[in-house]
């Protein structure tokens, strides 16, 4: 039994509380439920590890599995402004000729304006398309830069991204090794129309491509002649972009691409 009292003002109060009143207390554990708790609580972590571990290996099987598709497809490389080659070029290449199977990279130069890609092969007499083919099976080298805004030249299923810099030549390599039908868009906002910077490239065989590029270059050979140069980079003052661009089927409006599909004009 236990007593206590409350006072208040003029008034003494006394009030008693039984053993069986009060508030039971914890009982403590025997040593022999202590060792069972521990045991349980390790099986649990146990468990849970095993558990971790089992789905970290799905995951992984997952990511392999997701990269030997996407090597079904292509072979891709890095970029750099001319990364650790003079201008940029294996000392193989040549800017004048290509030929299958040998050291010798098919070269590609990849111009981004507002807002469309251009492509430009120089081994092939330096004509410039909106076209973008290649060869299967074979090394390429693509050469990006712009003559206006910064863009990036994103072919993801080629597992190509590379900066299009004005002034600068951004250098990405790929191998694809599947024929048929790739994305490009642009993957840096250039302008109201950025969402309309995309088009669609082909692989072909190599002799559809040297067809191709044959067939291209007599067709192209007017707009070659006004086109400067094969550079790595251009100065834009000096390009007449009006005559190419309407040479190539793009309409020109202040030295500037527009969809003549998009409903605003400028």
């Amino acid at each position: 039994m236990r007593s206590s009292f409350h006072s208040n003002p003029g008034v003494l109060e006394f009030t008693t509380t039984t053993a069986r009143q009060l508030p039971k207390q914890p009982r403590a554990a025997s040593p022999r439920t202590v060792v069972a708790f521990a045991k349980r609580m390790k099986g649990e972590r146990r468990e849970s590890v095993t558990q971790r571990r089992s789905e970290s290996r799905t995951a992984v099987a997952r990511t392999c599995i997701s990269g030997t598709r996407l090597s079904r497809t292509q072979i891709g490389g890095g970029q750099g402004p001319q990364p650790i080659f003079n201008n940029g070029m294996p000392p193989a290449a040549s800017t004048t000729s290509w030929s299958p199977n040998s050291n010798n990279v098919l070269q590609v130069q990849v111009i981004g304006q507002q807002w469309a890609w251009t492509y430009r092969y120089p081994q092939f007499g330096g004509f410039e398309t909106t076209q973008l083919v290649l060869p299967v099976n074979q090394p390429v080298q693509f050469n990006v830069t712009s003559l206006d805004v910064i863009h990036s030249f994103w072919a993801y299923t080629l597992g190509v991204k590379a900066d299009a810099n004005p002034g600068v030549n951004d250098v990405a390599y790929a191998t694809p090794n599947t024929m048929g039908y790739f994305q490009v868009r642009c993957d840096e906002l250039c302008g109201i129309w950025h969402g309309a910077m995309y088009d669609t490239g082909q692989v072909m065989s190599v002799a559809d491509f040297q067809a191709w590029t044959q067939a291209t270059a007599v067709k192209m050979a007017s707009v070659t002649k006004i086109l400067p140069p094969y550079a790595l980079t251009y100065d834009p003052t000096t390009i007449p972009a009006g005559k190419v661009n309407q040479a190539l089927g793009l309409t020109s409006a202040g030295g500037g691409y527009y969809n003549p599909a998009d409903p605003e004009q400028p």
